[in-house]
This record gives C-alpha cells, structure tokens and sequence, in this order.
C-alpha cells in the first residue's frame, strides 16, 4: 500500500523522464526521413532546444493544471537566503573542483543560462518541491517528505558527485519550501545557486575561501533572524 502511494506520488518525474527522450525521438526521426546524413549534427545543434521547448511546454501545463499561483517574494527582506545560495554552489564546487583538480568543460553559454538557470530551476521546483514533496506529505511525516523528495530529486542526476551535491542543494530547498510554502522562493534560490555554479570553472582558492565565510555568514544571519 505504502509502495503503491510512493510510485503514484512520483508520477509528474515519470512524464518528465518520458517526455523528453520520446519528443526530441519524434522529432530526430522527422528530420531523419527527409536528411539522414545530417541527424547527428542536428541531435547537436538543436537537441537542447527541442529539450527548453518541451520543458517550458510542461510547466505551462502543470500551472494551468494545478492552477498554481505566485506569491510575493522581497528580495531585500531575504537577503541571507540569497547569500546562502550564492555561497553553498561557490564553496561546494570550488572544493569539488579542489579534489578533481580538473576544469569544467566550456558548454554554449545561451543554451546553459536559459536552460539551466532559468527554465530547468522553476519546472525541477514545480515538480519536487510543489508536487512531489506535497505528495509525499499527506502519507508521510514532514522530515521523511523532506529526505525522500529530496533523494529523488538528487538521483535524477548523474554521477556520484552531481547527486550528493544534488542532495545537499534540494534538502535546503525543500527544508525552506517546507516552512512558508512560497514556491517562487526556491525558484528564485535555485536559479542562483545553479547561475553561481555555472560561473566557477576551475579551482580558485580565494572563491573557496571567501564563499566558506559567506556561508558562515548568511547561517548566521539567519540564526539571528530565527
């Protein structure tokens, strides 16, 4: 009984995961029929656009079918959060970059800021925090909610090291989406943490340094606030 609630409350991840690979497949063999010499060049060029489009379709969708609606969010008031999330992916990253000892591979800028800072955040919020967590919610106490959305969400990505910083970012978010339920809140928290990520490529002791007393800093603050 408690298997069966869990699979069903994962059923908004379930369309993700299909959604993509089955569209740009749709679309890949389309263009096949008419220019198969050229299918692997357009896999490259276009695949992660086709991807945005499909993801800004599905958050369209679960707006309007879940009639979600945005609540005000300041900035200014909030400060040690932004702090915090500026904070967390620098030092995270930079002791990542530490223990590889390697760079991060150049990747097109437009494609990464609009897809990853900007449609990735808010449909992977929707769906973990708004969806899944409140899902897992009315069968499960509020910390199992807050660990199990938050081990899902860290295993959709790749690689050990993706999924334990996965798991730190998503426990923080969904530890904060927990206390007001302010969904635009962890958009905007998760847009910087991943704009903060996408900006360190290689290993620089002063970023690991100063983003470590950052985030003393905003925990801190917010202590205080508390």
């Amino acid at each position: 009984m408690y298997i069966k609630k869990l699979l069903k409350s994962l059923i908004p991840l379930y369309i993700l995961l299909l959604l993509n690979p089955i569209l740009l497949f749709i679309i890949a063999s389309v263009y096949a029929t008419y220019n198969i010499d050229n299918l692997t060049n357009f896999i490259n060029n276009y695949g992660g656009i086709i991807l945005i489009l499909t993801n800004i379709t599905y958050i369209i969708y679960i707006i309007k079918k879940h009639r979600i609606k945005v609540n005000k969010y300041n900035l200014i008031d909030n400060y040690p959060k932004i702090y915090l999330f500026i904070s967390i992916p620098l030092f995270l990253n930079s002791l990542i970059l530490l223990i590889n000892n390697q760079k991060i591979p150049t990747i097109n800028i437009y494609i990464a800021l609009f897809g990853s800072v900007i449609i990735g955040p808010i449909l992977e919020e929707l769906i973990f925090r708004y969806l899944i967590y409140n899902n897992l919610n009315k069968f499960n106490k509020k910390n199992t909610s807050i660990i199990l959305s938050s081990l899902i969400f860290a295993l959709v990505h790749n690689g050990f090291i993706n999924i334990v910083y996965a798991f730190i970012i998503g426990t923080i978010l969904t530890i904060i989406y927990s206390k007001n339920k302010n969904i635009k809140e962890v958009i905007i928290l998760h847009m910087v943490a991943n704009l903060m990520s996408l900006l360190i490529k290689e290993y620089n002791p002063i970023i690991l340094i100063s983003s470590f007393m950052c985030l003393i800093f905003s925990l801190y603050i917010i202590k205080m606030n508390k």
